[in-house]
């Protein structure tokens, strides 16, 4: 009953106001940093998000990378430029003799 009483006291007489009063300062300080808190956790989740699409990304490329590689030195190949029938209509023809090689 003891309890009852001071509580209804603090409450009815307004001695709780002048205490949030006094920490009011530090109420908004703790009240910025949560609010900072959560904006970096969102922006580190967009950030592991982007991370991620952009590795997908990389290894595609990769992929097609290593591609591109294995069929330009197929292309490279001496049989494949004389199958080509674009080089023959051309005129273009391979030589017959070794290139020289300067030391």
């Amino acid at each position: 009953m003891k309890i009852l009483k001071k509580i209804l006291d603090v409450a009815l007489f307004g001695n709780w106001l002048s205490k949030v009063l006094r920490n009011l300062p530090y109420l908004f300080l703790l009240i910025c940093l949560i609010i900072l808190v959560n904006i970096n956790r969102y922006r580190v989740e967009e950030l592991i998000g982007e991370k991620k699409n952009l590795q997908e990304r990389l290894d595609e490329l990769h992929a097609e990378n290593i591609h591109i590689r294995s069929n330009l030195m197929s292309w490279g190949t001496e049989s494949k430029i004389l199958a080509d029938s674009s080089i023959i209509n051309l005129g273009m023809k391979l030589p017959h003799k070794p290139h020289i090689t300067i030391k």
